[in-house]
């Protein structure tokens, strides 16, 4: 027996697929329907698997490259919303050794980020919590100012 066109095949396996979800029709329906043989059915169904599971792997590696971008642009935005803080002549001495702490830390992170990726933790010091905010307000007072 000749085999079927790639084209075929893999229509066939689109209809199952459609079929199954869709119409929610068991194996043993779809066989009847589409008059295949068993075995082919069940081939058809691996290759469905396959299909999923080939999708669910770049899926995968798209989210985990996100969120090591999103991860990435948040220490960029902890860097420099302590730049503000630390250019800033009306914060005190003590805010801007703290945000240069942060800064410091935030620029090691992205280096080990982009060198390594996301292997190692990354945790602020608890004195870049304060800080954070104090950046919050000022985002919030700069932006009611340019309005």
């Amino acid at each position: 027996m000749a085999n079927k066109p790639r084209d075929a095949v893999q229509a066939q396996i689109n209809l199952i697929r459609k079929l199954k979800e869709e119409d929610c029709l068991s194996d043993y329906q779809i066989i009847n329907r589409l008059g295949i043989d068993e075995r082919t059915f069940y081939r058809y169904k691996k290759k469905l698997r396959t299909i999923d599971e080939k999708l669910w792997e770049k899926v995968h590696i798209d989210s985990r490259k996100y969120r090591i971008v999103m991860l990435l642009k948040t220490m960029e935005e902890i860097y420099e919303g302590n730049k503000k803080i630390f250019q800033d002549p009306k914060a005190s001495n003590h805010d801007k050794t703290e945000a240069s702490k942060v800064m410091g830390i935030a620029q090691r992170h992205m280096y080990d980020l982009v060198t390594r990726g996301p292997a190692a933790g990354y945790e602020l010091p608890v004195p870049a919590l304060p800080i954070i905010q104090e950046v919050k307000e000022l985002t919030n007072a700069s932006e009611t100012d340019n309005v």
